[in-house]
């Protein structure tokens, strides 16, 4: 059940990523922008009373060296339909917070999933999700996290991803692709649920590499290609209100079919949907 919980795992993140990503990116004021070296027109908008103005997400899925600081609270909901290897549709939902800073040491951002609402009920499969990460100059990142420590022990609950993960916005306004915003590029490398189907279903001790890349071509939309570790997604980011930071991302997912077969042949992956909404607060 391992390639199971992995596309409910990628359901979960995504209204969640989004709106976590989106706090590093579209939401510090202007100290903070100045730290990150990056313009008002290229990357963090200033807030509207307690609610920053949205920016796109940098990922549909996969972790982005980005995250939520103290004050920073944030809440996503994942749709996938259907879910990987079967006929039915899962949704997910996500609360999450920040500690610290990761412009002055480093930031921890913590977040709640339930990893099914549909099919078992919010509260049966519940998992946590810490993140230590830190923003250098230039607008580099880097973090490490471990994903889905599970909370219920259900019998298809399987063991806790680490990760580490890093990050770079570049700035495109001034540059030979000067009609588009930025660009943001994320590498990373894990175990367990970022492993290759193969290693998932023999259960070999491997690690598997994902990434993700998101072309900011307004304030308000993105395009993003992202690999978390089986399979290819390609999605949108939308902020439909300039002013409140309402995140939307849908994508399709499995668009290789890598991903393969589950119990040696008797399912078969295809293209999905999948969608993430997410917000954030600061107070």
């Amino acid at each position: 059940m391992g390639s199971i919980r992995k596309s409910l795992g990628i359901a979960a993140v995504l209204g969640m990523v989004t709106a976590a990503s989106a706090l590093a990116q579209g939401g510090a004021d202007d100290t903070a922008r100045e730290k990150l070296l990056i313009r008002d027109d290229a990357g963090m908008p200033g807030e509207i009373g307690h609610f920053p103005r949205g920016a796109p997400g940098t990922s549909t899925g996969s972790p982005v060296s980005f995250g939520a600081n103290w004050g920073d609270v944030y809440a996503g909901a994942g749709l996938e339909a259907p879910i990987r290897y079967s006929g039915a549709s899962d949704g997910t939902l996500a609360v999450g917070m920040g500690f610290l800073n990761a412009m002055d040491v480093v930031g921890i951002d913590v977040s709640l999933t339930a990893l099914s609402t549909v099919r078992s009920g919010i509260t049966n499969r519940m998992g946590l999700n810490v993140k230590v990460h830190k923003i250098f100059a230039e607008n580099w990142g880097v973090a490490v996290g471990v994903s889905s420590i599970y909370l219920n022990n259900q019998p298809t609950d399987g063991n806790a991803s680490v990760y580490g993960v890093v990050s770079k916005v570049f700035g495109l306004e001034n540059s030979w692709a000067s009609g588009f915003k930025a660009l943001t590029l994320s590498l990373g490398a894990g175990n367990e649920g970022f492993r290759g189907q193969n290693d998932i279903v023999h259960n070999n001790h491997t690690i598997g590499v994902f990434g993700s890349a998101a072309l900011k071509m307004t304030d308000q939309f993105a395009v993003i290609v992202d690999w978390p570790g089986q399979d290819l997604d390609v999605g949108v980011s939308i902020v439909p209100f300039r002013d409140f930071p309402l995140i939307i991302t849908p994508a399709i997912v499995d668009l290789t079919g890598s991903a393969g077969t589950y119990n040696y042949g008797t399912a078969r992956t295809r293209p999905r949907f999948s969608l993430g909404v997410g917000t954030y607060f600061r107070f």
